[in-house]
């Protein structure tokens, strides 16, 4: 069967949005290795008018009940389509961005199936029975963005779990099966805007030690953002013995609309008290939490990788920050940050730095020896002369060192060796960088006023501009994209 046929069949419906119809891949029957295997990859990406039932039923597609992949992506899918229980060789199933409100029973019937993605659905209330009643082997389950305020049976599919998003729905504690010995799969889990991680939890979590397996020994990544936590509830996390990811941040995109979820709040941490193995960790996202302070153990983190310590009220970082030698990417941006720390110039891991909305003077000697360094973000700080060399310039693939207190036009006003112009290669690099983060307000490619250069000097005229602020540096404007994490 080929797409030509497909949308044939559509049409026959009497429909004309054959267009939806976006792949079909299929494997013919191979009748010298005696395999009936078919893969077959049906995506829906727009509204479907289509009765469902009606294309997939027809006779000529009748090699699809063998289909193991099946995508009815944002097509406006109100009730669960009975004949994808059919398709009992179906291996994942995607019916994201729809308006479910549940999932029949007989789903059960799908007895191969792995991966299964329902988010962004109006399933409401319970979580689906036939997760209770069968589904044995999903791996991967993603419930996130619905309606859901109860899981309080233990799912089949327990044993086998790999990954769980239960994030951005209504759930008032964390479903207490995850702390059971039969979940010794279980890596990856994403709690955010739903649960709260609290102190009643402690004795569950003291029994759960005992257990030889369990999400307490095998967990790696978890995301609890906006979940009301405190740096009390936080020290439950050491439990968790094989911690690698760590998103405990905040976003403030939504909030209002997700339900009663708070931000986390935090001024300062002890990363001995929240991490069973400090070493472990490789990536930790405490943006927007209120951090007003970076504990000096922070080196503990000796293999971390990526931190992010964006929109928090630090005003300097510690000297142990540069032992962590393995950082790759640093986001310390809308800080109030006025230096880096000394031998900040040997951390020479670091691919990516977000420095911006900040107060740094001078960052020169900081940078220069930087030699992995890809992307550079020093917009809106309170520069006075160029902070990177014409050859950074030509090895970096994003920058943004505008609005600043010097001339980038004077500053890149020549001509390399090789015919290429400084200002023009630097304009294309800024473009790029813009382009490839979420922020909510407009950059400007401008010089900062001279009259704020001279009142740089006043605690008062040296603060960053707020997301309300609407400033000549910062002109915001809505913009549908979240925050980056």
């Amino acid at each position: 069967m080929s797409v030509a046929d497909l949308r044939h069949e559509i049409k026959d419906c009497g429909h004309s949005n054959e267009h939806a119809l976006k792949e079909v891949h299929y494997k013919v029957k191979n009748t010298n290795d005696k395999s009936d295997y078919i893969k077959c990859c049906i995506c829906f990406n727009h509204k479907f008018d289509c009765n469902l039932e009606n294309v997939l039923n027809k006779k000529a597609l009748g090699d699809l009940l063998n289909l193991t992949e099946l995508k009815l992506v944002n097509s406006e899918i109100t009730d669960f389509p009975e004949v994808i229980t059919q398709f009992i060789n179906l291996v994942s199933l995607d019916l994201s961005y729809n308006k479910l409100k549940t999932l029949p029973n007989n789903c059960i019937l799908l007895k191969k199936l792995r991966y299964l993605d329902v988010s962004h659905n109006q399933i409401r209330s319970e979580t689906p029975k036939c997760f209770e009643l069968g589904l044995h082997f999903i791996k991967h389950l993603n419930l996130s963005y619905n309606l859901i305020c109860t899981f309080n049976f233990v799912p089949q599919c327990q044993r086998f779990l790999c990954y769980l998003n239960l994030s951005h729905n209504y759930f008032q504690e964390v479903p207490l099966w995850l702390f059971s010995d039969k979940c010794y799969s279980l890596k990856h889990v994403d709690l955010s805007f739903s649960c709260v991680l609290n102190r009643n939890l402690q004795k569950v979590l003291q029994k759960s030690q005992s257990y030889q397996t369990g999400i307490l020994k095998y967990l790696e990544t978890l995301s609890i953002s906006n979940c009301s936590t405190t740096t009390l509830s936080l020290s439950l996390l050491k439990y968790f013995e094989e911690i690698k990811c760590l998103n405990v941040g905040n976003i403030d995109s939504n909030i209002t609309e997700m339900g009663p979820w708070k931000k986390n709040i935090f001024p300062d941490i002890m990363f001995s008290n929240i991490f069973y193995d400090p070493e472990k960790v490789t990536e930790l996202y405490l943006n927007n939490t209120g951090l007003a302070l970076l504990s000096t153990d922070i080196d503990l983190l000796k293999n971390l990788k990526v931190l992010d310590i964006s929109k928090n009220e630090l005003t300097w970082l510690p000297e142990t920050f540069v032992l962590l030698q393995h950082l790759e990417k640093i986001n310390v941006s809308n800080n109030n940050l006025a230096y880096l720390p000394k031998n900040f110039n040997k951390m020479l891991s670091i691919q990516e730095l977000y420095l911006s909305n900040n107060k740094l003077e001078n960052v020169e000697s900081e940078i220069k020896t930087l030699m992995s360094l890809k992307i550079l973000d020093l917009y809106d700080n309170c520069l006075e002369t160029m902070p990177i060399t014409g050859n950074q310039i030509r090895t970096l693939s994003k920058c943004d060192i505008s609005y600043n207190y010097f001339s980038i036009e004077t500053e890149l006003n020549y001509v390399f060796e090789d015919g290429m112009n400084a200002l023009d290669l630097y304009r294309a690099l800024e473009k790029d960088l813009r382009l490839n983060i979420n922020i909510k307000y407009e950059r400007l490619s401008v010089e900062k006023p001279k009259l704020e250069h001279e009142n740089s000097h006043s605690p008062d005229c040296l603060s960053d501009t707020s997301d309300d602020d609407l400033s000549i540096g910062e002109h915001h404007i809505e913009n549908n994209q979240n925050e980056d994490r």
